[in-house]
């Protein structure tokens, strides 16, 4: 009972107070000037169009209003929604979105408002956080810049540099594709009910061109994540765990690029992965635009080929 009375939120004269769900993972903000902060590193213009992901109660949606921007808040939460709408009124330079943001397709929005690219903010759960930045990676062409509210050790897993213990495969995937800056820590009483840590905002900008070029994208990441599901072990090992590749092929590969199969995942720079992705695929593949791995079969079918 204390833990669910601790849960609930509600301004005075707000109404029946709201009971917020452990299982969507919220957490509002309730401190003014760090969201007037979170919203600076926007570089808000007035009249520009921000897609605002789990707006709660309004804390950054009330801040986005006042600079004179056009929101489009996704709120999964049918209750909070309703009231957000009753604080901040629907329609106008407002629209509140009742559903899952992961199913929210961002070119579908830039249409919608008559944008380009969308500038993305939010106080992100942190149990889907790797999901929303894999998300919003996925779409970068249609990204001006996004500033998310992130759990610390998620952001310091982000920021991280080779050969530290938070350095892995969640850190590469945002290299590619974007420049990430911190720009707050924000302990837990920034936040109703505070959670058991403390939260950083990141500031990603989507790069023009991603950081290293490969012949696959789609490769690349394969390779990443296979290098660091053992973590532990040297590349030799987990390279060599369920693949299509042989150890002769793979020993090949590191040789032209010039990297040892015996050092650990979290040692190797992104450029060093790419080089290494490069030179597998050179080495793997068995025609012209064919997959490491695939059946001829297969790589036909693709290529729209009989």
């Amino acid at each position: 009972m204390r833990e669910a009375r601790a849960r609930q939120v509600g301004d005075r004269g707000s109404g029946a107070p709201i009971r917020l769900r452990k299982s969507l993972g919220q957490h509002l903000l309730r401190r003014p000037g760090a969201a007037r902060r979170i919203v600076e590193a926007l570089d808000p213009v007035p009249g520009e169009s921000v897609l605002e992901i789990g707006p709660g109660l309004g804390a950054l949606t009330r801040v986005l209003l006042e600079q004179g921007l056009r929101v489009v808040a996704v709120e999964r939460d049918p209750r909070l929604a309703d009231e957000l709408e009753r604080r901040l009124g629907a329609g106008g330079s407002l629209e509140v979105c009742r559903g899952d943001i992961l199913e929210v397709r961002l070119e579908d929005v830039c249409h919608r408002v008559g944008a380009r690219r969308l500038k993305v903010i939010g106080n992100i759960p942190y149990r889907i956080t790797s999901p929303i930045l894999h998300w919003l990676l996925d779409q970068a062409s249609h990204l001006v810049v996004a500033v998310l509210t992130v759990q610390q050790e998620v952001g310091e897993r982000v920021l991280a540099r080779p050969g530290g213990s938070n350095y892995g495969s969640l850190t590469l995937a945002v290299e590619r594709k974007a420049e990430a800056q911190k720009i707050l820590t924000l302990p837990p009483q920034a936040f109703r009910p505070a959670p058991r840590v403390a939260s950083m905002v990141l500031r990603l900008v989507p790069r023009r061109a991603p950081a290293v070029r490969v012949p696959d994208e789609d490769f690349l990441e394969r390779l990443i994540r296979l290098g660091f599901s053992q973590r532990r072990k040297m590349l030799r090992t987990s390279l060599l765990s369920r693949v299509p590749w042989s150890a002769r092929e793979l020993g090949a590969a590191a040789a032209a690029a010039e990297v040892s199969l015996t050092r650990r995942p979290q040692e190797l720079s992104l450029e060093e992965f790419g080089r290494l992705s490069s030179a597998l695929w050179t080495v793997c593949a068995r025609e012209p635009g064919e997959a490491p791995g695939e059946a001829p079969a297969a790589a036909r079918a693709r290529r729209g080929e009989r």
